[in-house]
């Protein structure tokens, strides 16, 4: 059987009347043999390439080097070929996978059975077989991976450290294969950014078990689904079945952490090993598969007759959330699926059916896309293809295209109804599928903020979701709360249930002055400089004192502090100062006679005057201005206010007998 399943990315909120996309464009690649689509990737620069087998030796295909060889062709965004080229030997070369690599380049992986031309290094009969090209084709390294049993290769994915991991199966037991648990077993592969062979590790049982897809995780381990037929070995537990899900949660090394099998009592798969597997991490930091059940016990239930589309999301621990049957009475298998923005998933694979939910096949059968929610709900579905008495019509690979839409690629052999420019036999079958975007943007309002504050922001478009990119702000409604200093860029997403568009805008969060402030005799002043300034004096505004320098003899002791505002508009205070007494930094001619004094200094009611004559008493505050005369040896400063004072001390002849500084507690 055939499968195919469906990667689908949008921003969409469920709506009650669901857009069933269109058919954009469509084109068929190849020649007069047979030619067949395995994997599509968007590129950079908004084209496409197209991961293909091909035995043609004609028309669109040159350069094959005998029987199947890898066809790798990269077209723009409307289809149109830019260039196209073979990779192989002189036997069979299957291609699988590609993914564009950072350097622009692409990865390519399948397994081969040449060894010779472009393959060297094969260990017998079939090998993994890796080629890394240039963003022109050009062959820049290849390697052929496995030992002399059958080693095969059905996912690729460059990883955080520049190298590589894949996963497929092998029946060896030597070359680069240490272990072999019986038959096939799931074979996982880590590269170097070279293609250097890391570290490989065998799992399964002592019955055949085949690796689909591989993701990184988070915490740098990885996650692989697989068929597994064993229950014995690293498989502790199947639903007798001929074949369970298997998820298998290793480490950064290969080590197993944990492993779970879903199924029932029938056959379930999550891969047929004819085109890459279906598996995503969800934003949630769980996992989402797709494949085909016929099941209808266990973990599987609503299944609609034969084969259906079986959808199963799990938690970050491989804990069983929910389960989907998609489908009619006849075969229905995915092979590929993809989260979309609203939270829910597009299902892409082959239809037979035409009743259940499939409606308008073609024909025996049809490319089949399906868009559910977030807990499995059916949004919309659209067949595609032609109608021919064999399997004619089938999906290998489907991506959210840039600025909406949806490509599929697989092959067909059809050449009536959708299928229009078949060349002969099998082509390649690229669909691109369009609907009616949303208009969104632009989104207006302010570009900065600071620390703590807010701002708001407004899109004309209704029912969008608000989003930031990181931590520097959160964003609630449109809301913007600044949380710290960076550049974050917010994001308003609508969608339909066809695809959807992000307007965005980069919002600078400024960070708050810190004014620094120093003290030079009685005079406080900031380092910097800054638009506004305002002097505070035991948290009251100091009335005038607006200035980058403020003198505090003209209110006596207390907390000082100045706030102040940057160029950016964002507001700040200094730590606080705290003047727990004054000097009179200007008195410089203190005297004192001989036999005068004055005690206690400082004092808190009455100072007391030893004089060897009557004295006249004068206190001036820092203003200068006089504030008590008295004539004798008491002087009662009860009434005053804390602070300091100038004394001055005169005889009956007016002759200063003391000048000196006194402080009122």
């Amino acid at each position: 059987m055939r499968s195919i399943f469906i990667l689908l990315a949008a921003f969409m909120p469920v709506l009650s009347t669901a857009q069933v996309p269109y058919i954009q464009w469509k084109k068929c690649f190849g020649s007069t043999a047979a030619d067949y689509g395995k994997t599509i990737i968007q590129t950079s620069d908004g084209g496409f390439v197209l991961g293909a087998m091909s035995i043609s030796t004609t028309g669109q295909v040159t350069g094959n080097h005998g029987g199947a060889d890898f066809w790798i062709v990269r077209m723009n965004d409307t289809g149109a070929i830019l260039w196209a080229k073979c990779y192989g030997g002189s036997s069979s070369d299957n291609l699988m996978n590609i993914q564009q690599t950072a350097d622009g380049g692409f990865i390519a992986v399948g397994n081969t059975s040449s060894n010779d031309s472009q393959v060297s290094g094969n260990h017998g009969m079939s090998d993994v077989w890796v080629l890394k090209i240039s963003d022109t084709g050009l062959l820049q390294w290849q390697k052929c991976l496995g030992g002399s049993g059958m080693d095969k290769c059905n996912y690729v994915q460059q990883t955080a450290d520049g190298g590589y991991i894949l996963t497929g199966g092998s029946n060896s037991s030597n070359g680069d294969v240490t272990v072999n648990h019986g038959g096939f077993d799931v074979w996982l592969v880590k590269l170097s950014a070279t293609g250097g062979l890391q570290w490989q590790k065998s799992y399964g049982g002592s019955n055949d078990d085949n690796g689909a897809a591989v993701v990184q995780t988070a915490d740098g381990g990885y996650l692989v689904s697989a068929n597994a037929g064993s229950n014995d070995g690293d498989v502790t537990y199947t639903h007798g079945g001929n074949n369970d899900y298997w998820v298998i949660k290793v480490n950064d090394t290969g080590r197993i952490q944990w492993q779970k099998t879903y199924g029932g009592s029938s056959d379930d798969n999550v891969t047929d090993e004819t085109g890459p597997g279906a598996l995503q991490r969800t934003t949630d930091g769980g996992y989402v598969l797709a494949g085909w059940s016929n099941s209808t016990n266990g973990d599987v239930t609503g299944n609609h007759g034969s084969y259906d589309y079986w959808v199963v999301k799990i938690s970050d621990t491989g804990r069983l959330e929910w389960q989907k049957s998609l489908g009619g009475t006849g075969d229905d298998e995915a092979t590929a699926i993809v989260q979309s923005a609203d939270g829910g998933y597009a299902v892409g694979g082959l239809t037979i059916s035409n009743d259940g939910d499939v409606s308008g096949n073609h024909g025996n059968y049809d490319y089949w896309v399906v868009k559910i929610s977030d807990t499995g709900h059916l949004q919309w579905q659209i067949c595609m293809g032609g109608a021919n008495y064999v399997p004619d019509d089938c999906i290998n690979s489907l991506i959210a295209a840039t600025g909406g839409g949806y490509i599929v690629a697989g092959f067909t052999n059809s050449t009536n109804f959708d299928v229009t420019d078949n060349h002969g036999d099998y082509d390649a079958w690229v669909v691109k599928l369009n609907c009616t975007m949303p208009v969104n943007g632009p989104i207006t309002g302010p570009s900065q903020l600071c620390v703590g504050a807010t701002i708001t922001l407004a899109d004309t478009a209704a029912a969008g979701i608000w989003r930031a990119s990181n931590s520097h702000v959160s964003v609630t409604a449109g809301i913007v709360t600044g949380a710290s200093a960076g550049v974050d860029t917010i994001s308003y997403s609508i969608a339909n249930t066809c695809g959807g568009v992000a307007a965005t805008k980069a919002v600078t969060v400024n960070p708050l002055p810190v004014p620094v402030v120093t003290l030079t005799g009685y005079t406080f002043s900031t380092a910097a400089t800054y638009i506004t300034y305002q002097w505070q004096h035991n948290g009251t505004a100091i009335a005038g004192a607006t200035t980058n320098t403020f003198t505090y003899t003209s209110i006596g002791w207390g907390v000082y502090a100045v706030t102040v505002t940057d160029s950016n508009g964002c507001t700040g205070t200094s730590a606080n100062d705290t003047i727990r007494y004054m000097g009179i930094g200007a008195v410089h001619d203190t005297k004192t006679a001989a036999g005068v004094t004055i005690h206690p200094n400082p004092a808190t009611d009455r100072i007391y005057i030893t004089a060897p004559e009557t004295t006249t008493a004068h206190l001036t505050n820092m203003l200068g201005e006089t504030v008590f005369t008295s004539t004798g040896d008491i002087i009662n400063i009860a009434a005053l206010p804390p602070g300091v004072y100038l004394i001055t001390l005169t005889s009956k002849d007016g002759e200063v007998l003391l000048r000196d500084k006194v402080i009122k507690w």
